[in-house]
């Protein structure tokens, strides 16, 4: 048996309760702060056959841990954190300000999750993810580009007209406070991470959206090391119905390529496509197919393909609070022919800001 490692739960719950207690006495002082949060709870089981040594792992985790605060300074302008209790190191995730320029235009700075990647990183947060877990083209696409954990410094032009949303977004190129502030020695003017994203809806129930981002960097010393140009590439088109075929189905997919040219040289491209069936309001059942494809230029290709399965049931849910349980199978088709199968028990308390 080998049990995750953890932050203590006791030691989280306490830490939430006392930020839930503080922020609800000084509300009458603070009285445009708002506190939100989530604890999401594994049960996991795993089992990777056809290698050697046999391997076999079950236990507990806490997957997640976080709380975030809201507070509006002035009625344009607004301040937000996002702290991780879970993880050991880069407890703090997004600290970002957004200043509301015209009801259609937004303007944010800071530590953020640019939305010039895919959807599935870098607008659904994962407190609402139907699947234990995301897509691995779209985190492998995140990390490839640059990113640690999704998020980056910098700035973001943002809105949304109707039924179209856009966002515009020129970042460091290296990840959170931890990577750039340590690590940057030095880099050519104008290096940096640069996207942007559209998503339009022609129908209440079809969503059509994509990215395009790159990730170019001249001259970059990172750690004292030689300096090296960076080049990297990615983008992505999204499709998404919901009640389109039926009432009570929904459905995403999505397609991702990328390629990098620096340290490491190759390019990839994958895809998730998921389905499901709400037999009631609060009982949803799920499958999804992903794939992903790591390609060299001689000729040898690194493929995965996966296949999930989900039960998701709300157990309470209202404008404020949710608690959700669910469980989750997945088989991945490793190279040299492995595979593994993971079962994998969740249950989220969850309370909005």
């Amino acid at each position: 048996m080998k049990l995750f490692p953890c932050f203590p739960l006791r030691t989280v719950l306490l830490i939430l309760f006392i930020q839930f207690v503080h922020f609800s006495i000084v509300r009458a002082d603070v009285p445009d702060t708002r506190v939100g949060g989530y604890i999401q709870l594994y049960g996991l089981y795993q089992y990777e056959e056809d290698v050697a040594p046999h391997e076999e792992n079950w236990g507990y985790r806490l997957r997640r841990a976080r709380l975030t605060v809201q507070s509006d300074i002035t009625d344009r302008l607004s301040a937000t954190s996002w702290l991780e209790f879970a993880g050991r190191q880069n407890i703090l995730l997004d600290f970002h300000f957004d200043y509301r320029l015209h009801t259609a235009l937004r303007v944010r700075g800071g530590q953020f999750r640019p939305h010039g990647q895919t959807f599935n990183t870098g607008i659904l947060g994962s407190a609402s993810l139907i699947f234990v877990e995301r897509a691995p083209i779209t985190t492998f696409n995140a990390s490839t580009m640059g990113f640690d954990a999704f998020r980056d410094i910098g700035v973001m032009a943002y809105g949304n007209y109707e039924r179209l949303y856009y966002a515009l977004h020129a970042t460091n190129g290296n990840g959170r406070f931890t990577q750039a502030g340590a690590q940057i020695n030095s880099r050519s003017f104008g290096s940096g991470s640069y996207g942007g994203r559209v998503d339009f809806r022609p129908l209440n129930s079809l969503l059509i959206g994509g990215h395009i981002s790159l990730n170019r960097q001249r001259d970059l010393i990172l750690d004292n090391q030689p300096p090296v140009d960076v080049n990297r590439y990615s983008g992505s088109i999204r499709l998404l119905t919901d009640g389109l075929l039926t009432d009570r189905s929904f459905s995403q997919t999505e397609f991702v390529l990328g390629s990098r040219d620096d340290s490491q040289e190759f390019t990839y491209d994958g895809i998730y496509s998921q389905l499901g069936y709400r037999f009631r309001e609060n009982l949803s059942v799920m499958g999804r197919f992903d794939y992903l494809a790591q390609r060299y230029d001689d000729q040898s290709d690194d493929i995965r393909y996966g296949v999930s399965l989900a039960v998701l049931r709300y157990i309470f849910r209202n404008s404020r609070e949710a608690v959700r349980a669910g469980i989750n199978y997945n088989l991945t088709e490793l190279p040299q022919d492995s595979h593994r199968h993971t079962v994998t028990a969740v249950f989220q308390v969850r309370f909005f800001p």
